[in-house]
This record gives structure tokens, C-alpha cells and sequence, in this order.
């Protein structure tokens, strides 16, 4: 397993409690009680294995009267699954008073209830207080690396989108559609794509006579309107923009011309 969390329980060990803004900040200065990132480490999981309230990973909650603290609002399952007293065993829990003291508590003896999410320190010398607030480090799962398959969470495969932009849908970067214009009197109307994606460009070549390409961001030759094109020569005319619904070119003119579209 990843060894980072120790950055993360330093920062917490040296933070700072400041009662004008209600918040925890760390030795590395300004910060608003957002625990910083460990560094990525040698493991063979990798990422993050540093759990704790600071960076939102859960709320944690204590209740007043009493030695426990109940943990909610996971961020994910990685950890609400997966937590039992092993986890407390090397980790760290601070309490701030409504006045600004702050103190470690004793995580020499800790109970650890699954069901109801709370941890109880039983040494602690005086129960939570009204006002009181807690910062909350735990050492968990690696945040980046999947047990049950012994593989990474995130790839570049997944990174991308598996229809638009996924390295094996388009090897060659993009594709080419041709399309023979048509005329007032006989239009054409050609799908290129149904579905999200990027239209690099629009190459005409026979420009034919006073003939025009409308592009919609659509399935049909309505709604959104990309782009309308009366090009007089041949050349390429780049767009580099994404369409949501599709792409649709309905051409019309005096005498049929020829374009490619280039897209992905």
C-alpha cells in the first residue's frame, strides 16, 4: 500500500486554529483547513491513501457530551466500506474549542462502531463541549488503485471519452466525410455524425456556382446553427469547435459543388 499519508498527518500536527475565520490551516500558510495532497509514492497502487475531513473526504462530527465522533457524507464507498479500527490505529484526531485551544487526543484506546460510523476515544481526559470541532486524519485504501482487480482506477483509456476520443476509435487522429452538394432544386441533407464530438474542419473543392452549406449541431437540418458557409475557392476552413447532438450539412446552390468534412 501507498505510504503518503505521513505528509498529510504532518500538516495536521502543525495546523493552526484560527478563531476569526473558524478554520484549520497548515504550516504551509493560507490555507482554509484543506489538507493538502500526499505525494505520490513507489507502491504499486500509487495516488493517495490519506483520508480526513480536511480535504472533504467526510464530515466528522463530535457529539457533545460524550467521547465519540461520527464520520458522514463520505465522498465515496472507497473508504465507508473498507474502515475498522486498523485505520484509527495510526491515525490522528484534534479538537479545537469554540475559544481556539487546540489539543491532540489520546488514540491510545478507540473504539470503532461500523454500523453507526463513530469512533469513541475512550481515553480522552474531558468530553466533547458545545462549540468543539475536529480535525480528522485516517490512513485508508489507495484512492487511485482498484484491490479487487489489482489494477489502476484511472488510465488514459478511461480518461477519455470512449466514442469521441478514444485512441482505438481513431487512430489516425480524425475522419473524413465527402459530400457532393446539392442544388435548389434537388438539395441535399447529409448526417455526418449523430452524437457529441468536434468538427476540426471543412475542406471545398470543386466550389461549383453560387452554391452554400448550412452545418447544424443536430441530426437534422434544424435547431443549432454551427456555421454557414458560401465559399467562393477551394481551401480549408477550420472550426476546431465540439458539437453536442450531431452534426448535419444540408447544402443547396445554383450548380453541385464538393466538400470533405473533417471531424471526429
Amino acid at each position: 500500500m501507498a505510504t503518503g499519508g505521513s505528509y498529510g498527518q504532518q500538516e495536521v500536527l502543525n495546523a493552526v486554529y484560527d478563531p476569526a475565520t473558524n478554520t484549520l490551516k497548515t504550516s504551509g500558510g493560507s490555507g482554509t483547513g484543506t489538507s493538502p495532497s500526499s505525494s505520490s509514492s513507489s507502491s504499486v497502487g500509487g495516488g493517495n491513501n490519506t483520508y480526513s475531513n480536511l480535504s472533504l473526504d467526510f464530515v466528522a462530527t463530535p457529539t457533545v457530551g460524550t467521547k465519540n465522533i461520527v464520520l458522514s457524507a463520505f465522498a465515496n464507498t472507497v473508504l465507508s466500506s473498507n474502515l475498522s479500527v486498523l485505520n484509527f490505529s495510526n491515525g490522528i484526531v484534534k479538537r479545537i474549542s469554540s475559544t481556539g485551544v487546540v489539543d491532540s487526543l489520546p488514540m491510545t484506546s478507540i473504539v470503532w462502531n461500523n454500523g453507526t460510523l463513530t469512533l469513541t476515544l475512550a481515553n480522552m481526559t474531558a468530553v466533547f463541549a458545545s462549540g468543539d470541532i475536529v480535525a480528522v486524519v485516517v490512513i485508508g485504501p489507495d484512492k487511485a488503485f482498484n484491490e479487487a482487480t489489482d489494477t489502476q482506477k484511472s488510465s488514459l483509456e478511461t480518461r477519455l471519452d470512449p466514442v469521441n476520443d478514444a485512441v482505438t476509435t481513431y487512430p489516425y487522429g480524425h475522419s473524413a466525410t465527402n459530400i457532393s452538394t446539392g442544388t435548389t432544386a434537388a438539395p441535399i441533407t447529409t448526417v455526418v455524425k449523430s452524437g457529441s464530438g468536434v468538427l476540426r474542419g471543412v475542406v471545398t473543392g470543386d466550389i461549383g456556382s453560387s452554391w452554400q452549406a448550412t452545418l447544424y449541431d443536430n441530426t437534422a437540418a434544424s435547431g443549432t446553427i454551427i456555421s454557414i458557409l458560401k465559399p467562393t475557392n477551394a481551401g480549408f476552413i477550420g472550426f476546431e469547435v465540439g458539437f453536442t447532438t450531431g452534426l448535419t450539412i444540408a447544402t443547396t446552390g445554383t450548380a453541385a459543388g464538393n466538400l470533405t468534412v473533417i471531424w471526429r
